[in-house]
């Protein structure tokens, strides 16, 4: 590499014109390559007549180095709006950071993402601040621009709980973070879903009807209230309308992980015949 001194500081750039270190001072204060990057927009140069050195006129934008651990001072939180599902203690939410091509724009195909998590208790499951999944990410720099945290969930929480929302913020070139939404939004929320369980006749007459709305792991206790139908015997409850045997009695539990329909099982009476 060649280094040459200019009129106010010093710049160290590689055959490939690239700009691999440097220093200078402006408006009274320094800066170098160990806390601030330069993203260029334009750079040329000329070659002096003699041949013995060249000319560099660079245009670009100098920002303040910031890691993905200095984001994540902002802070970002997860919160549960309510409980964790009935018998559990603890839930591990997973989330990516990536980078977009603008405010509300696509992902950056080249970037990439960055792992996150959190672990929510029955104790502790509001403002539970984010943090790296890996250590190795941490000195990470994040160039200026727009980013988004969204979370992932896996097959099975997503049968429990609701979409949650994103965090998308803009990272400053002086290195502040400012999130998009007008209500400084830091914080991703979930929401267990409701389910209903709703009880079929299944060709008889008089099912009960439970009003209520389950939450996502809770319990639902079998109705008592017996249906009837002229004919048959009632046999108990099934997931299925074709069933032929009951898997559920009155006072039975379900656990509610979606919303359920449980038809009744009946059993055709015998009909006894007589000759005169």
């Amino acid at each position: 590499p060649s280094s040459r001194s200019v009129e106010k500081g010093t710049w160290t750039i590689d055959k490939t014109g690239t700009v691999t270190s440097f220093g200078f001072t402006a408006d009274n204060r320094e800066y170098t390559n160990t806390t601030y990057a330069i993203r260029w927009a334009k750079m040329s140069y000329t070659t002096t007549k003699d041949g013995n050195y060249r000319r560099y006129h660079i245009d670009g934008v100098l920002y303040e180095k910031k890691t993905v651990s200095d984001v994540l001072k902002k802070p970002f939180y997860k919160s549960v709006d309510g409980s964790l599902p009935a018998g559990t203690d603890t839930e591990t939410f997973l989330f990516v950071l990536e980078k977009l091509t603008g405010e509300d724009g696509d992902v950056e195909s080249d970037f990439d993402e960055i792992k996150l998590t959190a672990q929510v208790t029955s104790e502790s499951h509001e403002k539970v601040n984010l943090s790296l999944a890996s250590d190795e990410d941490e000195d990470q720099v994040l160039d200026p621009g727009w980013y988004r945290i969204r979370e992932e969930l896996t097959e099975n929480q997503k049968k429990l709980w609701d979409t949650p929302n994103t965090i998308q913020f803009e990272l400053a070139t002086n290195g502040t973070v400012n999130v998009s939404d007008s209500d400084t939004i830091t914080t991703i929320t979930n929401r267990l879903k409701t389910f209903t369980l709703t009880y079929d006749a299944n060709g008889g007459a008089g099912a009960p009807i439970d009003g209520n709305g389950y939450t996502a792991g809770a319990t639902a206790i079998v109705s008592s209230t017996v249906p009837t139908w002229d004919g048959y015997k009632f046999m108990g409850w099934a997931t299925k309308a074709t069933a032929e045997t009951a898997e559920y009695q009155a006072s039975n539990s379900i656990m509610m992980d979606r919303n359920i329909t449980l038809y009744a099982v009946w059993q055709a009476v015998p009909v006894e015949t007589y000759t005169l």
